[in-house]
């Protein structure tokens, strides 16, 4: 039974190595570093420093993507040949051997979550929006739980968490939280958790112990440069409001009035921040949010129409287009809707280990894609 679960490991590593250099266009790459190494070898790059700091940074992406393959590759063969030299009837031996390949399949998927971020903005900052669904309490409480799950997914994988708006219930959780993830590909890796989740549980609130369901959304968007062209705001398609902080924050939050609110006309869109001690870095920040929430907008709307032409139905009801559902009770269980990935150990994902369902959705829009 050992020795079938080991060839099982090694033919699936081998298969998503397949899947990886056909994804990863390895020639391509190699053209793409060869053509900027050439371009930041000329003396005149740095007379724009925002240039050649963004070829730099595609370059080192670009460098530790090839090397990362191939050390990869080279590791895989390496358990290849070790299969041949070694009793795998001999109990240690077969041990250290698992244990081993245990570790280069934990290497190879995070390596392959890598290669499916291939799209435009999957390296950059991101913001998280949370808001309760119907059910007061209840759903408050569910959101701050997500909150913190997101928190301490950052801090797993080394990410900062910057908390821009934070809005606490009367009894218990969140009105709504605003977040900012920063770390290369933060992006990539939460974008998958965009939608609303849903959870079953024997309610903490009610006297009579009843199993109550409760949502919450999670909206995530890519932080712009400030460059960006895809998203220009004038100032004539604002409203710049200033008003006095209050509420959360205590010390941290400056009672003068630094707090900035921006109306954008033609979207109906309202950002408001109170973090900064200043009013300008506080509408620094606010137009940094609204660019990354008017970008979401037009992905979304182009989506839209990519669906109609494909005829795809979609379900926009708050409680009909969940992503994923926590089951705590009668068992426990969490399964993402659209990769069919399943977890048991419910602690476990609230504690911040969500790569899982990362890679299963991952794996899913690139099956997607190739079919399209």
């Amino acid at each position: 039974m050992e020795n079938f679960e080991i060839n099982k490991k090694l033919n699936n590593a081998d298969l998503t190595l397949q899947g990886v250099v056909q994804k990863l266009n390895i020639e391509q790459k190699q053209g793409r570093l060869a053509e900027l190494s050439e371009i930041l070898d000329d003396v005149h790059i740095w007379d724009d420093p925002e240039k050649a700091i963004k070829i730099t940074k595609e370059v080192t992406t670009l460098k530790n993507l090839l090397n990362s393959f191939q050390t990869l590759q080279g590791q895989y063969q390496e358990l290849k040949s070790l299969l041949d030299l070694i009793d795998l009837n001999n109990l240690a031996e077969n041990q250290l051997y698992s244990e081993e390949l245990t570790t280069y399949l934990s290497s190879l998927e995070e390596f392959e979550t890598k290669v499916l971020l291939s799209e435009p903005y999957d390296q950059h900052d991101c913001f998280l929006k949370l808001q309760p669904g119907e059910g007061g309490v209840e759903a408050m409480d569910w959101a701050l739980m997500l909150l913190r799950m997101y928190q301490r997914w950052a801090k797993l994988n080394n990410y900062q968490v910057e908390i821009l708006e934070y809005s606490a219930g009367e009894e218990a959780g969140i009105k709504s939280a605003l977040i900012k993830i920063s770390g290369d590909w933060a992006y990539g890796y939460l974008k998958s958790e965009r939608g609303v989740h849903r959870l079953i549980r024997l309610s903490p609130f009610n006297s009579l112990g009843k199993r109550q369901t409760s949502f919450a959304s999670v909206n995530v968007f890519p932080h712009l440069e400030t460059s960006d062209p895809n998203i220009i705001i004038k100032d004539t398609d604002v409203r710049v409001d200033v008003f006095r902080s209050g509420g959360a924050g205590g010390q941290s939050v400056n009672t003068t009035d630094s707090a900035v609110r921006i109306t954008h006309f033609s979207s109906g869109i309202v950002v408001s921040i109170q973090n900064e001690r200043s009013q300008l870095l506080n509408k620094e920040k606010a137009f940094e949010i609204l660019k990354a929430l008017l970008f979401q907008r037009a992905l979304d709307e182009n989506n839209k129409k990519l669906q109609a032409l494909k005829g795809e139905a979609m379900n926009i009801g708050f409680g009909g287009s969940q992503i994923r559902t926590y089951v705590f009770h009668p068992y426990q269980l969490i399964k993402d809707h659209r990769s069919g990935f399943e977890e048991s150990d419910t602690a476990k994902v609230l504690d911040g280990y969500l790569n899982g369902f990362t890679l299963a959705y991952l794996r899913g829009n690139n099956e997607q894609e190739k079919k399209d």
